[in-house]
């Protein structure tokens, strides 16, 4: 009679290192290298007046990639903010009169250049601010790619169009760098407007740096600045000079300085955060759903278009659960760049590891191994889809075509690929800390924690500093005492709740007063035209995510998640320039709220 065999013991988990050349300090080296007039051994410096200065108060900083020491923010004070102001002037009074053609000559160059270095300011944004690899090349190419499509039609959005009084003021928040930032940025100063940005607070300066110097040096007119503390960033919103204050951010700053914007009759654009809210009514087409729950994981929900609460209905949980579990399950998130390296590892040269691109999208936990169709909403490669996809030219997976000297080699012989994660850190060890303790808050109130995942199960390198990871978690029915009931949490946290009625359905989906996006998915189309009017969200998808959008898709936000002008293809340049005597800009305005859609038509001259 046989014996029964024990069990094989469980594979040994692969050890994982730093892959070869992408350390911060190769990173440094190499800015060095790029940009010596903004870098130095141990610092960035503040660009002003069209030149670098070695000012401010350096602050200490940490990557919450592991905890790595990086170059902090060189921050002015007040008096020094004043001085960034006036400077800018005088550069936008001579700016505004360069012809349009020679903007958009100087623009493309600088476009070009940013491409020409795409991989080494990805490597920025891994270490400052935690996305994994391919979502960092995917805001760098957003940038570059979202601003070509300005130049290239400049002339017919600037027609009878001038630059605003004054210099534009940026106060971004810290979550895309690039094709937020400094793509607002380049297309202010196309649009004949000097331009200061504010560094965002909570990330490292040094891609926004490099990225600047690699502007300025085609000779646009900005500013860049680090500004710690309610004085300095006040100079930079209420200082006379300035003639429109575009914010990216939270609520509670954010109307503090669109309150102030509107007090002094100024241009602005406030986009500020709200309750994106999934919506699922009448609806049998899991397999489809399961693959957009795990996008919506991407860069752990850490964007204003998140979707972080799912207003379900009861009668469908049981299928809902079915598909979400699993989905939410295989998330993968981790150290970015921590990598399982081959025995013998080929060396590269000068220290710089060749940059796969082979770490694509993972594929659908429902459908059988196959990735989902690239058309399939959310995050997709579609130049107008908005969110982290890949360069809308390069074809998906390819590198992006205008990358020029940097681009990535092909892997070859033992060099590790980038690790394939939805998401690396929180920004940083005390916003996960915050959002571990308000979800913990929310289940002693009475919310059902419906998963929870580990971070045993991360990408880590061994002894690794953890403490600004969150793994995925799932909450049903946080109660209104809850900050997650109407709050978004910026972070991977969802929030499910069950409804009766359709009455109930658009209670719970408004229940944030204002959204950026929704969705609703609903098999009968008439449900869905009949109630996504209803939902208070400037755009509302049928059954797919909806995201920011790029080139000539129009962005906004509906109750308190926008203030001042929206943006977005003609509306962003329209918004930082002035038009027809007693023209009404779209936007959510203290006297008005005015829909690009309800704009008065034009007579033909």
């Amino acid at each position: 009679m046989g014996h029964a065999h024990p069990p094989p013991p469980p594979p040994t988990p692969p050890s994982l290192a730093l892959k070869p050349g992408t350390a911060w300090s190769d990173a440094w080296r190499r800015c060095l290298n790029v940009a010596p007039e903004a870098f130095t051994d141990d610092r960035v410096l503040n660009l002003w007046r069209g030149s670098w200065h070695a000012d401010g108060e350096q602050l200490p900083a940490t990557s919450p990639v592991d905890g790595t020491a990086i170059a902090g923010p060189p921050v002015l004070d007040a008096a020094a903010a004043r001085q960034v102001v006036s400077a800018s002037l005088d550069q936008h009074r001579a700016w505004r009169h360069v012809p349009l053609q020679e903007r958009r000559a100087r623009v493309a160059a600088a476009l070009d250049s940013l491409a020409e270095h795409r991989e080494l300011l990805a490597l920025l944004l891994v270490w400052e601010i935690g996305k994994p690899w391919k979502l960092a090349q995917a805001d760098v190419d957003r940038a570059v790619d979202g601003v070509r499509w300005y130049v290239d039609n400049a002339e017919t959005m600037l027609d009878g169009r001038t630059s605003l009084p004054g210099p534009v003021s940026n106060m971004a928040a810290w979550n895309y760098p690039m094709s937020v930032l400094v793509h607002a940025m380049l297309v202010q100063a196309l649009a004949g407007n000097a331009v200061i940005a504010k560094a965002p607070a909570d990330a490292g300066p040094a891609c926004l740096t490099l990225a600047c110097a690699l502007a300025v040096r085609e000779g646009l007119p900005l500013s860049l600045v680090s500004a710690d503390g309610r004085e300095p960033a006040e100079v930079l919103v209420r200082a006379p000079e300035i003639g429109c204050v575009s914010f990216v951010g939270g609520r509670d700053s954010g109307a503090r300085e669109a309150t102030a914007a509107a007090d002094l009759g100024r241009r602005h654009i406030m986009q500020q955060e709200g309750l994106n809210c999934w919506g699922v009514w009448g609806f049998s087409d899991w397999e489809a759903l399961a693959c957009l729950i795990r996008k919506t994981f991407q860069y752990a929900k850490q964007r204003c278009t998140a979707y972080s609460r799912f207003v379900v209905q009861r009668s469908l949980f049981d299928d809902f659960l079915a598909v979400y579990l699993p989905a939410v399950g295989s998330v993968r998130f981790g150290h970015p760049l921590a990598v399982e390296l081959a025995d013998d590892p080929s060396p590269t040269s000068g220290g710089e590891a060749p940059f796969p691109t082979s770490g694509g999208e993972a594929p659908c936990p429902t459908s059988g191994g196959e990735a989902p169709s690239p058309t399939s909403g959310g995050e997709a490669p579609s130049p107008t889809s908005g969110g982290e996809a890949p360069c809308p030219t390069s074809g998906g997976e390819a590198p992006c075509p205008t990358s020029g000297g940097e681009a990535p080699s092909p892997t070859s012989g033992g060099e590790a690929p980038y690790p394939e994660l939805d998401f690396g850190p929180l920004i940083s060890a005390a916003k996960a800390k915050e959002l571990a303790d308000r979800t913990r808050d929310a289940v002693d109130r009475g919310a059902v924690p419906l998963y929870r995942g580990s971070l045993d199960v991360g990408n880590f390198l061994p002894g690794q500093d953890t403490s600004a990871y969150l793994p995925p978690t799932a909450l049903l029915s946080p109660p209104p005492s809850s900050s997650l009931h109407h709050e978004m949490p910026f972070g991977p946290v969802d929030s499910i709740v069950l409804v009766d009625t359709e009455a109930e359905l658009l209670t719970e989906m408004n229940a944030g007063d204002g959204a950026l996006v929704a969705t609703l998915s609903t098999d009968d189309r008439d449900v869905f035209d009949r109630l996504s009017p209803r939902i208070s969200a400037f755009k509302t998808g049928h059954g797919e995510p909806r995201s920011r959008g790029d080139r000539d898709e129009l962005f906004g936000g509906f109750g308190a998640s926008w203030r001042g002008a929206f943006v977005g293809g003609e509306l962003l340049v329209r918004a930082v320039t002035d038009g027809p005597s007693g023209e009404r800009l779209p936007g959510n305005f203290p006297a008005y709220r005015l829909l690009p859609e309800d704009e008065p038509v034009q007579a033909a001259a």
